[in-house]
């Protein structure tokens, strides 16, 4: 039994380090924040991502460096989350950072229970999305700059008279066409000829 009881220990005090080393070393910034929504832990890429240090972060809670528009749908999962109602959440939000700047991030929070099933801290993964969607709206921009002006150009023709050629309507000086003669039929010529060219010189007769 002391034995397996060391052992355990071991094996946990281990976990523990792997845990510390990608907590410090990984390569997204992390927080662990406890049921007050307060900072309890953060790692070096969180801080240097908010300008904060460790200890000014650790006397906040997440809302007071949220962007007002992104608390309250990132303060109603979390308390589902401490509820045990979810397992998790992921959440695309802009947190504010100590100069007042928005940085745009995808916030992945898992939750830490005990053994009774409690929940007794939130981990929270960072990634740092905002060159992916300062980019995003530089396309969505162009995109609506460009319907603008399809939409203009179409407005344009539509509004422009339409072109007659006036081979149908006139000559260029605005004397109308003379009308087109029907072609006539074999019964109106005599020996193939038009009675409009009739020969100045008796025919035979047959």
């Amino acid at each position: 039994m002391t034995n397996d009881s060391s052992a355990d220990v071991a094996a946990l005090r281990e976990i523990h380090k792997v845990f510390d080393r990608i907590f410090e070393m990984g390569p997204l910034a992390m927080a662990m924040v406890g049921a007050d929504f307060r900072f309890q832990r953060v790692n070096k890429r969180f801080c240097d991502l908010l300008g904060y240090s460790e200890d000014e972060l650790k006397s906040l809670t997440f809302p007071q460096i949220t962007h007002p528009d992104d608390i309250g749908l990132n303060v109603e999962l979390a308390e589902k989350a401490f509820n045990n109602e979810i397992p998790y959440f992921t959440l695309e939000k802009r947190y504010v950072t100590k100069a007042g700047d928005p940085v745009w991030v995808n916030l992945t929070a898992s939750y830490i229970r005990n053994d009774l099933g409690e929940t007794i801290v939130g981990l929270a993964m960072i990634e740092d999305i905002s060159e992916r969607r300062a980019a995003e709206e530089r396309i969505s921009g162009l995109n609506q700059e460009l319907e603008t002006r399809v939409s203009e150009l179409e407005v344009g023709l539509g509004s422009r008279p339409r072109h007659v050629s006036p081979a149908v309507t006139g000559d260029r000086c605005g004397r109308k066409a003379a009308p087109v003669r029907a072609p006539l039929s074999r019964s109106h010529c005599r020996g193939g000829r038009s009675p409009l060219f009739r020969s100045p010189f008796p025919t035979a007769a047959a």
